[in-house]
């Protein structure tokens, strides 16, 4: 994490500095916007929310540690610890962020997309790790104040920051990059995400692409090969600047998945570029695609084979993505934190590997697909009813129209529309089923998170 001193953070921000009886030369060491979870030595920086303003809370921040608020309000100037008075709370935040990254000495590696970019970022950490000092980003922080906070966890000894980088609007990777400065990134494919302030996958592509345009002359862009809209959009770039990599299953791609298997917990697979047949515990042909992007980076920084494996092996997946639990008679498939078409196709086709006598879908709305979400809710419908599946349970609004699409194709499935999670819960206690196989997907907005949490109360 950043270490300074209170005097060497006003050099690299500005603002107007008041000690309040603390030295000038104090040291700081990290920072939090939570003043919930402050460590010693923290600077608080107080930011100023629709609902919450943070500035409420520095003398909370204070009594757990911190030694430096840096404030927007000039109101809180004079409180029990030194206060930084700048114009802007986030603009101070990135502009440190900026900075600190600028002095340090280590590769950073960008991802993005609109699948996949938490799942290859945590199989890039993770294949780093045997050899190098890795900070990722944690949770889903890939926003303007999740990037800096990132950057500013690493540490002066970290050899590589993994980075994800989100977008909703075309420009937030551009406003992004020049506080990330990366010296690689990958781009892990263009799904029906953000349409709603997209307008089109033209447009993800596009602003996805950003991602390629802070790169250094001797960087690294890595991209799904596979994806026609990628390959579209990416000839209105200057391509022959950077060196770029495609990977994917098909035959042009310089890196090739050439062999794929699983069972309930581990994959297994090998490259054209690699000689083991490499292995991590999570499931689904996704997931050994987005591994491959992961293997253009570890190759570029010369990681051998066995290292990677052995990095492999530390794999710790962000929670609600692709995570199997078990509870009592039900094995469950928890890939709760977001969906849109394509990755709740990857999801349905992960859930084959699930075993269970009697096998349940819940599928909740995927949120900001307009104005076409009942057509794509229609088609995940379908896709569904052409796997292995007994019963779906649909949840939402959107939801009924996955029932539309699926029973067009399996019209003696079962199927039930429920509009709460304790009514799902509740249902789902109701199934006299000995082994069961559950699959929960959904948009975070969704919450269907809960309703694992609910049989996680029930069973563990």
């Amino acid at each position: 994490m950043i270490t300074n001193t209170i005097q060497g953070i006003q050099k690299m921000i500005g603002g107007s500095l008041q000690l309040n009886g603390t030295a000038v030369d104090q040291r700081v060491a990290g920072v939090s916007t939570d003043s919930r979870i402050i460590e010693q030595d923290n600077i608080y920086i107080a930011l100023t929310g629709e609902r919450v303003d943070g500035h409420a809370f520095i003398e909370s921040a204070h009594q757990q540690g911190a030694v430096l608020a840096i404030i927007d309000n000039e109101a809180y100037a004079t409180c029990s610890m030194a206060t930084l008075l700048v114009k802007d709370s986030v603009q101070a935040l990135q502009d440190l962020a900026k900075a600190y990254r600028s002095s340090l000495d280590c590769q950073v590696i960008g991802i993005t997309g609109s699948n996949g970019k938490t799942s290859t970022k945590d199989i890039l950490a993770a294949g780093l790790s045997y050899v190098y000092n890795v900070t990722k980003t944690l949770g889903n922080q890939n926003n303007e104040i999740g990037v800096p906070i990132t950057l500013l966890r690493a540490s002066r000894d970290t050899d590589v920051i993994v980075c994800e980088m989100g977008v909703e609007n075309i420009g937030d990777i551009a406003f992004l990059n020049p506080m990330v400065q990366p010296t690689m990134s990958i781009l892990t494919g263009v799904g029906a995400a953000h349409l709603a302030t997209l307008g089109s996958l033209e447009n993800v592509a596009r602003a996805k692409l950003e991602i390629m345009d802070a790169l250094p002359s001797d960087g690294l862009f890595v991209y799904n090969g596979d994806d026609s809209v990628i390959a579209n959009i990416i000839k209105e770039k200057q391509v022959d600047k950077v060196e770029c990599v495609r990977y994917g299953e098909h035959e042009d791609n310089q890196i090739r998945l050439t062999s794929f298997d699983q069972n309930q917990s581990t994959l297994s697979f090998t490259t054209n570029v690699t000689s083991l047949n490499f292995q991590i515990e999570t499931i689904g042909k996704h997931q050994a695609l987005n591994a491959l992007a992961a293997i253009a980076c570890l190759k570029k920084l010369k990681i051998s084979d066995a290292d990677i494996q052995k990095g492999f092996l530390n794999y710790e997946p962000t929670g609600m993505r692709n995570e199997v639990v078990t509870l009592d008679r039900f094995t469950i498939l928890n890939d709760s934190y977001k969906s849109n078409p394509e990755s709740a196709k990857a999801a349905i086709d992960a859930f084959q590997q699930i075993n269970g006598d009697y096998r349940v879908v819940i599928l909740g709305d995927m949120l900001d697909l307009e104005p076409d979400e009942i057509m794509y809710h229609k088609q995940v419908g379908a896709y569904l009813a052409s796997t292995a599946f007994d019963e779906l349970i649909a949840y939402g609004p959107l939801s009924s129209a996955y029932v539309e699409g699926a029973r067009q194709v399996q019209p003696n499935k079962v199927y039930t529309v429920l509009q709460d999670h304790d009514a799902i819960v509740e249902y789902l206690q109701t199934l006299k089923q000995d082994s069961i196989a559950l699959l929960i997907k959904g948009s975070r907005g969704m919450q269907l998170d809960k309703v694992v949490d609910k049989l996680r109360g029930i069973y563990e």
